[in-house]
Formats: C-alpha cells, structure tokens, sequence
C-alpha cells in the first residue's frame, strides 16, 4: 500500500456468516499526495482503494505556498475466520463441540490454519480429551496407577485398583508367585495359569506369538490393516503405524488425495497465476488471464500500454492484467490520461486542436497571455489555479455525486466523448476561476423538483364584481395546477405529473398534496403497482420474474429487482437455475454455481460474487452506476457479502424503493417551531422558524412584543419604528425595500454576500437562458426568485452547508457594502444592543458598533424600490426592469398590491398581451375576421385563419368544408360531407359510430373511433374475439391457467382461473404433490401385501413373496390358510408330521372333526398315515376338478375318488362343506368326516423289529433283496454310521422284465463292482424320508455317491413309486417300478466275446526221439466285453434318453440311442419338445391331437388344453366360424384382453387375469417356475413363457438334462491319466498307479528306504534306520492353531509350519499320506493356497461319506482361516553296533580292527613315557623328533596317533626285564595303550614290535608301553 500518509487498519465488522465461519472485514485507509484543491475530483486513489465521500479537506501546502488538499482513500478487506471451536478452511467443528472444543480438557488447533487435533491437559488424552491418559484415573485424571502386573481401573470413572494378572498379588500386583519364580519365564512372556489344568505356565505376552521356544512379536501388518492408499509399519508388539502414501493425507485407516490447490494455492503465485489440481498430491500452475509464461516456469504480465492508453506527454506503466498507469512527464500536471503544461501550452493545444471548439479562436488570448507570461515568472500561483481550471474537464468517468448547499443532489458524469454533464446540462468551460471558488457555464437550467415546494407558485385569479353599481377589480388566492397548499407546493411526482400520472392530486389552496391513486396503483406518488406480481403503464401485465421479488413498477420491464432471486437462481428474470456441478464441482470457485440452463456447463459466481466462476471475490452492490439500485436521494450501505440496504440522505424519507423530501414543517412539531412561530421550509429536512408579527425570539422560543418599545418594535433590522399617522408602523430604511419586518436591498450586492468560502458557482449560460420557457424565464429571473435560484447552485467544496451571513444593503461602493455585511451570523434586532461589536467581511479592524438606542446607525427607514411591492417588496409583474411591460403602472410600494393597471388595448397580469380582438406593438389595431381566428396579441399581424366552410380575408365568404365534397348540380354547386362526415356540406363533423348502441360491438368490447365513421372494436381486458364478439378469455387453455402440472384450472371470469390440485394430489394448486395412498393404512392392502403408488389415485395391491393374491386379500401357505379357518387341531397334527411349508402344491382334505382321539405314541406312524392320506401332492385341485370323477393317491398311498351329486362334493365317504381360494403352495378343502384307510387295523402293535428282509418278503422286492445280500451291500445298510436309510426296491417283476442283456452284463461275476454301483444307487443315507418330502429334497445324495431327483407323477413318468412308507427297523422303503440306473455307469449292457488267436507256433516235443519242431501250441481263445448300451441309452457313459428308460422320448418319438446315439428324440407328428413332452402349437389333449379353430378364434392348446376355441367379439359356433348378428358390448368396455357374456360380464382370457375390465398378464414365472425344468431359468414375455437351461444342463428349458463332460475330447477336463466318469456332475479318477488331483496325475511311486543305498550313508559297520520310509504319514502332520480350530490363514499357516521346520504339505503329498493312513475330518490349508483333507473311511460328516482327499480347491481369498497341513522330510538314524564307537556316520572298534582295516598304517612303535624318553611337548607335535601329522584316531579300546616316521629303540638292557618282572607282579589290571604307527617301518619290524607287544600284554605288565 503506498501513500503519502499513514495507513492503518480499522475493524468495521465481524459477522458470523454461517454457524462456523465468522467473516471480518478490515478497512484499510490512506490518504492521496497533496494535490490543488481545484483538482480533487481528479485525483485517484491507488488500485483497489476507493475514494472515501466528503473527505477531500485543506490539509497540506503545496510548492511556492499554495494550500493543497488530500482525499482520504479506503480500501475494505474481509477476512475469513473460522469461529471459536472450528478448524480447517472448510471450518469444521472442533472435536466434541464447539462449545467445549476438546471436552474443556485441552486446546483445539482451531482457525483456518489448525487441523483439528486436540492438545489435552497432562493425565488427559483421547480425540475429544474424553479420557484419561494410559495409567491415569480419577475425575481429574490426576492420579496415576502402581500396577506391576495387572489391570488398572483406570480412566474418569476409574478408582486405581489393580486386578492382579495370575502368578501375582499384592495391592500392586507386586509380588510374585514361588511357581513363577521357579519357571523363570523368559522375555516377552509371563508367568500365567493354565485354564485347562491350574498349572503356572509360561505364556507369551500380548502381542507375542509363540514361535518355537520363544515369544515373537505379531505383525500386524502381514494383513490388510491400513487403506489401500496407505503403508503399514510395523511399530511394536500387535502393533502398527499406518501412514498414507505420497499424494494423499489422514490417519492412514482413511486416506483422501491430496489437492495441492487447497494448500497455498499449490505454491501458486495468486497475482499471476492459477493451480489446477492433476491428481493425489499433483498439480501445477497456469497463467491467469493477462499474463504469459515465461522460460523459468513463472508468468510475466503482458504489456497492455497501447499508443493511446495514455496522453502524449505521459508515460505508461501496466500495473495489472489488462490495468494501465499513466503518469505525466516532468513540467506537466494532470490524470496520465490528460497531461497539461504551462498556460501558453495549453492554449496552444486548444488553439490547434482538430475539430476542437476553440480551433482559432484564442489567437489574441495567446498574443496577449504571451506579452503577459514574458514580463512574468514562469510559474505563480494565478498560471497553478488558471491550470487547476482547466483540469476540470478531464473528471474520472467514475460516476461523481456532490451535495448543494440546500440538501440537493448533483450528479455528475462523463460521456465516452468527454463530455461532462451535470444533471444532464453539459459543461461548457469553466469560465471564472474566483478566489472563493469557480464558476463553469452549463446550457441548461437545474431545477430539482425538491426546491420548487419553496418557490410561491400561486396563480391569482381575478375576479369582477358588480357591487352597488361600483365596479371593482379583487383578487382571489388560488395554486396553479399540480401545486396544492397555501405556499402552493407541488404535488407528489411534481407539477408536471402529479401523482405520476396515476392518481388525483388533493391540489389548490386547501390541499394537502396527498395522491388518491387509480386502481392497481399505489405509493405516496402512485409511483408503485398495487400487485407485487404486475408491471407496466397500466400495472396490467404479469410480472416476468419467476424465482424472485418482481420491480412492480409502471415504468419497469418486469424483472426481478437486483440481488432478489432465489438461492439457486440466477438471471434478469431469475429463470436460470444454478446448482452444484457434482463431479465437476471442484472446478468451480466455492462461491460459485454450476449453471446448467444453457446446455452446457459453466461456473457462475454466486449472488454477492463477481468474477468468471473460477475465481470469484465479493461484489460490491454499491458500487456505481447501479449504486444497488438506491434512487439517487439515498445512499447504499453494505450490509454483509452482497447485500445492501438503501438509505435516504439526511432531509429525506423513505418511500417503497425511492426517497421523498421531509418538509418538517409538515411535521407534528412544526418543524420545532413554536406555536407563535411561521414554520420556514428551507429544503429537504432543513427548516427555520420566524417568530410571527407581535412576537419575538429564536423561533423555537417566542415572546410578545410592544412595538417601538422593545427592539424596534419588532420591525425588521434593515427598518425602524417609526410613528406614522395610522400609528406605529416598522418601515424600511432608505435604499431598501419591503414592509419593515422583511427588507432586503439590491441585485447587485448579492455577490458580496456570499462567505469567504471555497465555493462553485454553476450559471446557465445565456443560450440557456435563452431556450427557457417565457414563464420559467420570467419566474427565475425575478427579484424574489433569484437568490433561490442561485443556492442552488452554490456547492461547497466539502459537501456541506456554507455558513450563515448577514447583509446590510446600502447603496454605496464595494468597500463600503462589504463594511456592511456580517458574516456567520444572524442577527435579530434582539441581538443589535447596546455595546456590541460585529466582524464584518473587511476583517476583524473593520467592525461595526451598536448603538444605545438599539440599532445601528446606517441604517434607513424601509421602502419598496420602483417595480417591488408588499411587505417582503415583491417585484411587479414583468421584466425585471419593465414593470407591467411598459404597458401600465403597477401599484407597487410597501402598500402596494402589485397588480398591473394596463394601458388601453393591454391586458394580462402584467400587460403583456393585447386584449381579446387587439392586434400590433400598441395594441390599438383591431381584428375584423368574420368567421375566423384572428393573429391577435402584440405580435400579431391580424390576419385570418378562417373556420371550416369560411374562406376569403376576413373570413367572409362560404366555402365546403375540408371534410366536404363540392358537387355541381342543375341547382348549382353544393356542399355534401364526405363518407364518414355529416352536416350541411359547410360545416361537416366527423360520424360517432361508437354513439349508438356501442358501434355493434360486443357488449364485452370498447368501440374506438378510427377515422370519421369507422371504428374498431377491441375486445375488454379479460376477453378475446375480433370485438364483434367477445367472449371470455380462458387461461385454462394455455399452460393449464399457471396451475401445477397436476391440477385443475377453474375458469371464474375473464383471464381469471382457480387452481385446485387433481384427485390424488393435495396443495394450493399452484404446487401440488402427489397423496401417497400407501402411507395410510397400507393403502388398504392386505397386512401380507405391497402397496406401490402407480398414479395419483391409484395404487396397486401386491401381494409379498410367498403369498398369492390380488393384494387385498394375500393368501400363504395351506398351513397359515388352515390356521384362518379355525381347524387349529388338524393343522396342529400336522405340524408334529408332516410340514405344509413346502413349495407343494399340495391339496389338502381337512376333516373338521377332532383328530387328537387318535394321536398315540404306540400307533404314531398310523396317525401320520392317516394324516397323509388327507394330502394330495403335486396337485392344486379346485372344486371344478373335484366334481369330475377321478381316483387321486393320496399321500399314503390312499386312493379318494371323487364325484359330485346335486350341487355338493364327495371324497370317497366325505362331503366338501367348504373350499378355500388357493395359496402360496396348494388349497385346502373342508370335509365333514375324516379318510381313514380300510385296512387300518387300530388294535395292531406296531412292529419296530420288522427288518429289511421282511419287508422284501411281505410286498414283492426279493430279487433285488438277494442281490443286496450277494453283493454285500446290505452290510452298508445295516451300518449304524449310515442309517436311518432310505431305499428304494425295484419289485421282482421289474427284476424280471429287464433286457436279457442287462441281465447278462450286470449278473456277471466279472461286472460285480458296477452291479454294487448299481445298487447303491438305490439307497440314501442317514435320511429317512416321507413321501412329502421326496418332490423338493436338496440333498438326495446316494451311497453311490450320485444324486437322485424326484418330481410329480404325471403323463410320462420315467420310474414310479408304487408303494411307499414301508417301515423297518433301519429306516424306510419305497417300492418303484423301475431299476435305477447309475449316471457313472448308464445303461451299461455289455457283450461278453471270444476271439481265436489264429497263428500256430510249432515247438519241440519234450523227448529226444522226436525231430526238432516237430510239436504244435495249442489256439487260445480270448474273453473280452464289448462295449454297448442297452435300449434306451446313449453315448459312452449309456446315459438314459430324453424321458426316461420306460417311455424313452416320452412313446412319441424315437431316441437315437446306442452306443455312438446321441441321444436326439425325433417326435411324432403334433409333438415336441427334448423328450417329445409338449404338443406343438394348434395341438392339444395328452395325445396332441390337432386344434380346429377358424382363424376367428385361438385355440386352448398344450398337453392339458381342452382344445376349445376362444371366439374373437362377433364370432361364435365351436370352431369361430359363425358370424354372430348381435355382437355382446359391455358397458364399461372390456380389456383387450377379455371377452364380452352376456350379463355385461367381462371374462379375461386365457394366461390373463383380473376382473374383466382390467386384465394382467399372469406372471407364470412366479407359479412354480412356470413350467421349467428345476433349475432352469424362467423368462415371460407377454403370454410366452421361455424357459432357459441352467449352466451344464441342455434341453429346451422344460426338460433339461446335464451335459456329460466326458464325452468330449479333452476327457471332461481330466488329466489324461485319469477317469472322467458322470455323476450328476464331473468326476475325475486317477488311473491305477497313478497319484494326484483331478487335474494332475503323476506316476505313483513307492517309498524307498534310503538305507538301501549306501546303508544311508552311515558307516558300514553301523545300523541304518530311514525315519521318513518308517513314518506311515510320510512326513505330513496336522497344525493347529492355539486359539482353536480354523483360526490360520494362509499366511499364518506358512508360519506356522516354518516354525516346526517344515513347509505346507502339497496335494501330492497328502494324497501319499492318505493312501499311508492319515485320516483327519478336518480341512486345512495346501501350497498353493488350496484347502483339503484326508479321510480313510467313509464318514456322512466328513464329504458325504467320500474316502480319498475332500478337495475345496485353491482359494481366493487368502484371509480365510483353516488349519494347515505341514511338510517335514525325517533323517535318517545311523547307529554304531556294539564294541564300537561313533556317531554312525563313523565307526571304530578295537585297537587291532582300526589297524586292519587302515591300508596306510603299516607298523607301529610303542612310546615309553619314562622320564626323558616319554613324549616330548611343543607347539608343533612331536614324538622323539618324529613329527605327528595326525592324531587322535579313536579306537574303542584307545586312540592311534600317525608320525611321520618310525621311532628308534634303545638297546634292551638287562634292569628292563626287572623292572618289568616288577612291574607285572605289582599290578594285572590290564591297561590301555597308544599306539603310534609310522608309514616307513618294513612289515618284518612291525610283525616283531607285534609279537612283543602282545607278549608284554599278556605278561600284565603295567610299565610295559608299546610303540
């Protein structure tokens, strides 16, 4: 900031803006270089500073001691600021509250800059402060815990006791336990008990894992712990650190990206460049608008100075993007735009300027300026002011507003030319530069309309009266038009308009100037539309402005008034809405809108903002021209970021969006007047009060006088009180005018009155004059007027009043009138006493002096001047100087009453006009037209303007009228008005259609007279026609009247409308929502029921999953429907047997009789069957059904037949009472009696001991009996791990029936293991399974390992049930019809061949007889099995053919079966379908017979259609084909989808339900998967229903059957040394020898001890034991973890067997270890993350039973948990035998072996240890100089040491063989030697030193060594 003065801030504001951001604005002040005062509207302030109103003072002197002036400059700042308790640029709230930032326990890092964190109090912590710090308790978390080890109740709450960890004790947990002390726990564990057995443990500490014999710390971050944008780092025991990743910030749990642009602007210089945001921690910075990039990466402003940016004699400078400063060169003065010099300079410039006004003209100015600026100085202080005067013409085009001395406002601008206007006038040229201020010439007159209430506008009327014969001239008061009151104010909205021209004026003389406004108008001046939402001249049209407050003014647009739209609007008409970008948003400024009205996006700054939405600062709405839209009598006052308030000016009120003048005197007070005061309007809010005649005082305080005795008698200071004949009268001095209490003086003096102030003159030039209007001409430039006239264009050069001045007038010269005037004060004559002393303008040595007799002494008696009259010495009526015009005498005089006596032919108010008929200068020429107007007036020449039908010079001759036609006829010419015109042909008017009868015009219209005789007729406000005929307009029909979308228009009247909101909706019409149905009551759906809205009005009922119904009534299960009839005790019976929550659909028989007389425990399995005999499955069997006769198996096997009689329904012995609707899963109906089987015996015992074979024996199932018994089999089946079972017996007759192939390929003894497939394909395990069951069974695993499904009994049954629920005492049995068959093994039926080997080999006979060759080889024959399928299968596996083995192709088609078939049905005529189970279409019935409908009708067809024809409407007969004559309509329409009966009953068709009228599709997907296969997917699309075969399965949807894998060429995806076999699914076997997983086979390898090879590379005389060949597991063992079972992950597991020394098993190695015995039920992690286990035997909890390796296969998600399966290869064990020593890998026994079996050791010596012969010791190792290479060769009787050489003997001597008798008699024990061999010794001297050796051990003598 520069400037010359002292800047310092001020804090103005600080407004909380939302509830977290507290905005501070600051004020910046300077004050602007000194500068002449004649200049200060010139003078700028620096860039972004704003000039301060009212501020330029005199404050400083400028060079040569001329005084200067400076301005004060501002500049406002807002400063954003979180409030208390916020942080963060976005000023999020502090931790816990913002009222108690941090709990009241620490310091928030709030503001702008802080980032939230809480610094707590010491003991404190927490994010909030909310707790105690670790090992801190109490209220204050002042005290701190003394646990050892143990457990603190710490926190606010806590009281500091310990909780000791086991092994510990005391009140510190301080003193160990003895157990602990004596386990010595090791770091990172403790002393802990043991839960299981009470022992004292070592266990590790918490975050500790155990790893071996130590206690390892966890690592948390092997797991996913931190976000996926963060690192983990492992920081202590289970504990981590996480930390975001470069380019994004947070706790590392969450990590956010980084924007660097929200950071400092990314590093981004804000004044030249903007940062754009490239990703997480990435942006970079582009140049702003005006500024370009420079080679360094930074930007540089663009030079905006262009040739004409600047005055030629100025320089330029770029001071912001596109922003220039100019500064004039040195010698020159001015704004840089303009530059002066010196006078002659400039008037050189003026002089010569092209196209200037003063081109040429000031030629002798400059001769004569020249003369002058040679004989003087080159600069003074007149050439500074004649500059200053110059310069005011170059003022800122800134709007500049100054105030007049009377509260007036000025405003002053500059057009684009130059031009500078004041209140529209232009400036001229300044014309005199005085000492007291300047004068400038303007061409025009300012007259604010606030200054006209004080000007005396009275229009005097004279009246004549005739009294008594007397004729008198008076005068009557009365106020012109437009004026009202007795100072004939004008009204409201001025003279010209009052009321502005919307209203009637209370005007004249006893108005009160108040506005009676027309309709739809309102305001104290009609200057508003009484409607917010109307505009225009006639406040008739409707508002434009849709999301805002409407400018509801006549002369508006019909806008929205500024800053009024709404949030989220934008645009003149507030039509454009804004809303944020989502996404993009972040591209905008945060005080900007996205703006997506105008098809594409773009930022827009928000209301109260500027700038391009990318970068957007706070506008000010004060800001010229608009001001924020403040009328130009108020001031506009920022309350907050964009918006304002309007504030009158001082003097003026507020009036709706304006500001009217405040007249106190108006006011209740008067003005503060006193009630014996005149109230004085001075200007807008200015009064002055006058004491009335007979009183005197201040005005605000009067008192009475006596004349002439007290102060002059009240007479006026210019006047005295004199005693005239009429008594005492104030009359006024000589040389002034008046009626003694007013006097004033002369014109010419009004000059000097003015103060010594710094003051401007602003004077209409005389063209101005000249172009006023006579009578403004003649009233301004009164005498009375003109002082008035001339204030108003007094400004002060500080904006305020000049002070007040007193003028005593005489008639003397400029000294001596200036002794005369007193300045600053106003003297009454109360104030002239005696002694006083008064300044007057010639100084403080220049004073005047009051008399004793009260008055002053120049004074003189008062008098009107020549021309004035009346007390205040008025001036006649006239010319200043031509009273009356010359044309008469006014009766002027201080008694006169100014009225005009004109001379003869004058008249007029002031003989300005001839009388009516006088013409010419003297007013002495008469008129003489006749029938004409005559050119009267002192101007006039006389001549005639002759009326219609008149012509001739004085309008004396008749002539046709202008509107006449002259016609010639036999009777001469004639005048006949033209068309349109009546009259006599002179005189002709125009016709008045419009006069009868309203011109034919609708009476709803307005007849408008166009041209004579014609009109035009225009319909009323509110109607519409060509006028001939109107009728109402309806604003229904365009845009629904502007209701909602949603609501009804009312037409009331014309172009008027009544909104109400449709059915269904609820509002005010004009918004209307939607009544939810739904939201009350459920909509009246049923309690199991949907409701959705579907329209206003209208919503629909449907029913949830797993109930049916039209949604008003919902139906579930036939279990829940029983319980809503009450039959409680047959549903109860139920329930404990057999389930009706199934998908069914079951129909159900329920007797309303008491059933718990047959509940027993003995006879439960009778009950159950009597309960299922009242149960048909598979079947929904409406009454309709049961009346036809027809045999239905019940449950238990019960045959009910049905039929009907009269009406009502029998099952077998029962009657139906009641049939319910149908349910989710079936129906139920009521019978009266229940249906118990015939051969029901009560009295029988159940029999539990009845087994298998019994039943087989009973009911006709031995053959497959024998087989199970054969085969074995019936072992499984009475094996208590797989039972209760559930097995299903082909009957004998069955057995007997099958192909003589099968039987041959499956009785076989070579095929014996599939006949055991086979039959285990007929049993299910641990399941015991009733027939209710069956149809829906997930899990129908077999022993065989296959699946079996089950379905209905229906048309094409593949296999039967014939008999079910035969009890025995290990389960259930089922007799079927059929012999299952395997989808492993097929219908396998293959042919046993022979094939003769036909070579012969010849072969020598076994005697020595025969020649050679001579015998033969016998020709074998060779058995093998040939492939084939039996009849009814296909393909390698012999799968079965579409529709089973006993209906192959459903008999209605044929199969191509075989062993190369594939299985394809080709189907009968009529037929289709994969198993040829459905009719084609036009066919029907079980045989798909063929349909015989015309084209008129659709068929009922399909496998249970009836194959009626459905007629279209006006067709009939059987087949359609017969035209019906009355075609059946029902009222109201059917759906397209019904058809019309008779009884007006709609009936919709087929596949379509509702109640006729409404008809919807039925959703067949929804009822039993609409007739698709299980598992297939079911699609509808209209009445056609798709169905779509899951994965793995094919057919056409309703018949789907697995696709077998195997049949392809890749072996099903097996490994090519494995099996592919089909069991429902894939299933690969490796191959015998082989070993591995589906996938992967490899060759299977036997363990090999390592033993055998090199004896394991023990020594050779050691025992060798493979440790791995022994473990039968080879080396997999089992891991789990301490916590428990499954709680490894993959990582984990790894660890955790790298811990043991091993690694995770693979499958290879655990299927080796299967194979070797390992069993274990449970699954744990494989390398290569696959999870397994093995299992030995078969077990139904451990993979269904499956014996091999159960194989979850290679799983994704790592983190699962499991157990873990290891890997360890065990050493091998070498172990020395007995009499030898070593490790095993070396071995050494006796003395004597180690030399045997040494090669390199070839003799020995022995060393005696005699003193000074024993070993001789040293560094290196030697033995009586022989070098030792090697020693230490263990033997297991000694140890052998090798020397380098042999050792030479001493000569035996004879006390040798003493000492060794000695010796040996001393001891026997036998000794242990070192022998030392060398490599040189002969063998001939080792055998000798042999032989001695071993004669000196048997000897026994002990000093005996041998060497």
């Amino acid at each position: 900031i520069s400037g010359p003065r002292e800047v310092w801030p001020d804090c103005l504001l600080s407004v909380c803006v939302c509830q977290n951001v507290c905005s501070r604005s600051f004020v910046i002040r300077t004050r602007t270089t000194c500068h002449s005062c004649s200049i200060s509207p010139l003078m700028s302030c620096p860039p972004g500073y704003k000039m301060a109103p009212n501020s330029t003072v005199q404050d400083c002197t400028l060079t040569m001691s001329i005084d200067g002036c400076s301005s004060e400059c501002y500049r406002e700042l807002e400063m954003k600021k979180c409030c208390p308790g916020y942080w963060g640029l976005h000023c999020v709230e502090c931790p816990d509250q913002h009222q108690a930032p941090c709990s009241n326990r620490g310091v928030c890092s709030e503001g702008l800059g802080g980032n939230g964190t809480c610094s707590c109090q010491e003991g404190f912590a927490g994010t909030a402060c909310e707790d105690c710090s670790p090992g801190r308790f109490g209220s204050n978390c002042n005290s701190v815990c003394t646990c050892v080890h143990g457990l603190c109740n710490s926190g606010l709450r806590g009281d500091g006791s310990c909780t000791c960890f086991s092994g510990y004790k005391g009140p510190n947990c301080d003193q160990e336990s003895p157990e602990c002390v004596s386990l010595r726990c090791p770091g990172s564990s403790r002393c802990m008990e043991d839960a299981l057995s009470g022992r004292m443990l070592c266990q590790c500490l918490p975050g500790y894992q155990k790893s071996g014999d130590q206690c390892s710390s966890i690592n948390p971050c092997l797991q996913r712990r931190c976000h996926v944008h963060a690192s983990c780092v492992h920081t202590g025991p289970n504990q981590h650190l996480c930390a975001c990743n470069e380019g994004y910030s947070g706790d590392g749990r969450v990590c956010m990206a980084i924007d660097p642009c929200q950071t400092k602007h990314g590093s981004c210089s804000t004044e030249s460049t903007r940062c754009v945001h490239d990703g997480p921690g990435k942006s970079h910075c582009e140049c702003l608008p005006g500024f370009y990039n420079l080679s360094d990466g930074g930007c540089s402003m663009k030079d905006s100075c262009r040739p004409d940016s600047c005055h030629r004699n100025a320089n330029c400078t770029t001071v912001g993007p596109g922003q220039v400063q100019c500064t004039c060169l040195q010698g020159y003065h001015g704004n840089g735009r303009v530059c002066y010099g010196n006078i002659m300079q400039r008037l050189n410039e003026l002089n010569t300027e092209p196209g200037g006004q003063w081109r040429g003209h000031l030629s002798n100015a400059i001769a004569l300026f020249g003369t002058m600026m040679y004989q003087t100085t080159p600069v003074n202080p007149d050439g500074l002011r004649l500059i200053q005067i110059l310069l005011v013409l170059s003022i800122s085009p800134d709007h500049r507003r100054i105030v007049t001395m009377a509260n007036q406002i000025l405003t002053i601008n500059v057009t684009e030319k130059g031009q500078i206007l004041v209140d529209g006038a232009a400036v001229l040229e300044a014309a005199v530069e005085a000492k007291n201020g300047r004068l400038y010439v303007v061409d025009g007159i300012l007259t604010p309309s606030s200054i006209e209430p004080l000007l005396p506008n009275r229009c005097d009327v004279i009246e004549n009266k005739t009294i008594k014969v007397r004729f008198e001239i008076g005068s009557c008061r009365a106020c012109c038009k437009g004026f009202y009151g007795p100072d004939c104010a004008p009204c409201p909205g001025g003279y010209q308009t009052p009321c502005s021209g919307h209203g009637q004026c209370v005007e004249g003389i006893g108005g009160n100037g108040s506005c009676i406004c027309d309709p739809n108008f309102r305001g104290s001046r009609c200057q508003y539309c009484s409607s917010s939402k109307k505009y225009g001249p006639n406040c008739d049209k409707t508002c434009l402005c849709i999301h805002g407050q409407c400018d509801n003014r006549p002369v508006s647009d019909g806008r929205c008034k500024l800053d009024s739209c709404w949030m989220g609007f934008t645009g003149r008409l507030c039509d454009r809405q804004t809303a944020p970008c989502g996404v993009q948003a972040q591209f905008c400024h945060a005080h900007a809108n996205c703006d997506f009205s105008q098809g594409e996006t773009r930022c827009v700054c928000k209301p109260g903002y500027q700038g391009d939405g990318l970068t957007c600062v706070e506008s000010d709405p004060c800001a010229p021209p608009l001001r924020g839209g403040c009328s130009m009598n108020a001031k506009c006052v920022r309350t907050g970021p964009g918006t304002h308030s309007c504030q009158c000016l001082t003097g003026w009120t507020e009036d709706g969006d304006e500001c009217q003048p405040i007249n106190n005197c108006d006011g209740p007070d008067r003005g503060g007047c006193h009630p014996n005061a005149t109230c004085i309007n001075v200007g807008p809010g200015q009064s002055d009060c006058s004491c009335k005649a007979g009183f005197r005082g201040s005005g605000q305080d009067c008192e009475p006088v006596n004349q002439c005795v007290t102060a002059n008698g009240g007479c006026h200071f210019l006047a005295s009180c004199q005693l005239l004949s009429s008594g005492w009268t104030c009359v006024c001095d000589e040389g002034f005018g008046g009626n003694g209490h007013i006097c004033f003086g002369r014109d010419s003096e009004l000059s000097w009155s003015l103060p010594d102030h710094n003051l401007t003159i602003l004077v209409p030039s005389s063209a101005a004059v000249r172009k006023m209007s006579p009578e403004d001409k003649s009233f301004w430039t009164m005498k009375g007027n003109l002082p008035s006239f001339v204030r108003w264009r007094l400004v002060s050069n500080t904006a305020l009043c000049v002070s007040r001045y007193f003028i005593f007038i005489t008639a003397a010269d400029v000294n001596t009138t200036r002794y005369h005037v007193v300045t600053s004060e106003r003297l009454l004559k109360t104030d002239l006493q005696h002694g006083g002393y008064r300044r007057t303008l010639l100084g403080f040595n220049f004073q005047i002096a009051v008399c004793e007799r009260g008055s002053v002494e120049l004074l003189q008696h008062p008098e009107c001047c020549r021309g004035f009259f009346g007390e205040h010495c008025e001036p006649c009526p006239g010319p200043k100087t031509q009273p009356c015009f010359g044309n008469g005498v006014c009766l002027d005089g201080l008694n006169g009453t100014g009225v005009c006596q004109c001379e003869p032919g004058f008249d007029g108010t002031a003989c300005e006009t001839c009388q009516r008929g006088k013409f010419g200068v003297h007013c002495d020429q008469d008129c003489r037209c006749k029938n004409g107007r005559c050119s009267e007036g002192i101007l006039g020449d006389g001549t005639c303007e002759c009326e219609v039908g008149w012509r001739g010079i004085i309008c004396d001759e008749i002539k046709c009228h202008t509107s006449a036609n002259c016609v010639i006829r036999s009777a001469g010419p004639r005048c006949l008005c033209a068309a349109g015109f009546e009259g006599n042909g002179t005189s002709c008017q125009a016709k008045d259609p419009c006069a009868v009868n309203n011109g034919g015009c609708s009476l709803y219209a307005v007849c408008k007279r166009t041209r004579p005789g014609l009109r035009d007729c225009v319909c009323n406000r509110g109607y519409s026609g060509d006028g001939l005929v109107c009728v109402e307009i309806n604003p229904c029909l365009d845009a629904n009247g502007g209701c909602h979308a949603n609501a009804d228009c009312v037409h009331v009247g014309p172009n008027k409308t009544s909104c109400a909101c449709s059915d269904g909706y609820s509002g005010d019409g004009q918004n209307c929502k939607i009544i939810n149905l739904c939201q009350k009551k459920n909509g009246g759906c049923h309690q199991f029921a949907r409701c959705n809205m579907n329209g206003p009005g209208v919503r629909t009922c449907s029913c949830i999953s797993n109930f049916i119904g039209d949604g008003l009534t919902c139906r579930g299960t036939v279990g829940k429907e029983l319980l809503t009839r009450k039959l409680s005790d047959f549903y109860l019976g139920l329930i404990v047997k057999i389930s009706l929550k199934g998908r069914g659909p079951f129909t159900v028989f329920a007797p309303n009789k008491e059933v718990k007389s047959l509940q027993s425990e003995k006879h439960k399995e009778e009950f159950a069957n009597i309960l299922r005999s009242h149960i048909v499955m598979c079947h929904t069997l409406l009454p309709a059904d049961l009346k036809q006769p027809r045999n239905l198996t019940s449950l238990s096997g019960l045959v009910l037949t049905t039929r009907s009689n009269q009406g009502s329904i029998f099952i077998n012995q029962a009657t139906v009472s009641y049939s319910h609707d149908v349910s989710i899963n079936g129906i139920f109906h009521e019978i009266n009696q229940l249906l118990i089987p015939p051969d029901l015996d009560k009295n029988q015992d159940s029999d539990l001991s009845v087994n298998l074979t019994d039943v087989a024996q009973r009911h006709g199932y031995k053959t497959f009996y024998k087989l199970l018994e054969d085969t074995g089999v019936m072992d499984l089946v009475y094996n208590g791990i797989n039972q209760p079972v559930t097995v299903f017996l082909p009957s004998d007759g069955v057995m007997a029936s099958l192909p003589q192939e099968q039987k041959d390929f499956l009785f076989h003894q070579h095929n014996r293991p599939q006949l055991v497939e086979y039959l285990k394909y007929h049993i299910l395990q641990m399941q015991k399974i009733y027939a209710e069951r069956l149809i829906h069974l997930d899990s129908a695993r077999t022993l065989q390992g296959s699946s079996l499904s089950f379905s209905c009994g229906g048309m094409d049954d593949i296999c039967r049930i014939i008999q079910r629920h035969l009890i025995f005492n290990g389960g259930i049995a089922y007799g079927i019809d059929c012999l299952l068959t395997p989808p492993s093994l097929g219908g396998r039926c293959d042919e046993q061949t022979t094939f003769e080997l036909q070579e012969v080999q010849k072969c020598d006979l076994p005697t020595m007889f025969v020649t050679e060759n001579l015998g033969c080889r016998s020709v074998c024959i060779v058995n093998f099995w040939q492939p084939k399928c039996c009849r009814g299968y296909h393909g390698r596996d012999c799968l079965v053919c579409p529709g089973g083995v006993t209906s192959s192709c459903s008999n209605h088609g044929k199969c191509d079966d075989g062993h190369l078939g594939n299985g394809t049905c080709t189907c009968e005529v009529g037929f289709r379908g994969v198993a040829c189970e459905q009719c084609s279409d036009g066919f029907y019935g079980p045989t798909c017979k063929a349909c015989n409908c015309s084209k008129h009708g659709s068929c009922d067809d399909g496998r249970r259609g009836t194959g009626v024809c459905l007629c279209e409407a006006g067709w009939g007969g059987e087949q359609c084909d017969t035209e019906q004559t009355q075609v059946l309509y029902c009222s109201p329409p059917c759906s397209p989808k019904a058809v019309c009966q008779e009884n007006n009953t709609c009936i919709c068709q087929p596949f379509y339900e509702g109640d006729g009228f409404t008809c919807a599709v039925v959703d067949m997907c929804h009822i039993w998967n609409g007739g698709c296969a299980p598992g297939a997917r079911c699609s509808q699309m209209g009445e056609e229903v798709s169905c779509t075969c899951p994965r793995g399965h094919s057919g056409d949807g309703f018949t789907c059957q697995p696709i077998d894998p195997c049949v392809s060429g890749d072996n099903g995806g097996c490994h090519e040394h494995a099996t592919c076999t089909m069991t429902g699914k894939r299933k690969c076997t490796c191959k015998d020898g082989y070993i591995g997983d589906e996938l992967n086979c490899e060759v299977k390898q036997l363990p090999i001890s390592r033993c055998l090879h090199d004896n394991g590379q023990c020594h050779q005389d050691a025992h060798c034991t493979d440790l791995h060949f022994e473990d039968a597991t080879l080396g997999v063992f089992h891991l789990r973890s301490v916590v428990g079972q499954y709680k490894l992950s993959f990582s984990a597991a790894q660890q955790i067997c790298s811990a043991e020394g091993g690694t995770l098993a693979t499958y290879t190695q655990l299927s080796y270890a299967q194979q070797g015995g390992l069993n274990m039920c449970a699954a744990g992690w494989l390398d290569g993350g696959r999870v397994a286990y093995p299992t030995t035997y078969s077990n139904p909890n451990c993979g269904f039973g499956h014996v091999g390796i159960v194989d979850y296969g290679i799983r994704k998600n790592l983190s699962e948990t499991w157990d873990a399966f290891c890997y360890r290869m065990k050493d091998v064990r070498c172990e020395c035998p007995v009499g030898f020593v070593g490790d095993g890998i070396t071995c050494s026994g006796n003395l004597l072996q180690v030399l045997r079996t040494t090669p390199t050791f070839s003799n020995f010596l022995t060393v005696s240890t005699r003193p000074g012969a024993g070993v001789v010791p040293g560094v290196s190792c030697y033995i009586n100089n022989r070098f030792l290479t090697s020693g230490d060769v263990l033997a297991s009787n000694g140890v052998i040491h090798v020397l380098q050489g042999p050792l030479e003997a001493p000569p035996i001597r004879q006390e040798v063989s003493v000492v060794m008798g000695t010796s040996g008699n001393r001891s026997k024990k036998k000794k242990k030697f070192k022998l030392c061999i060398s490599s040189h010794l002969t063998s001939d001297l080792v055998s000798d030193w042999l032989c001695r050796c071993m004669w000196l051990i048997r000897q026994g003598w002990a000093s005996a060594w041998c060497c």
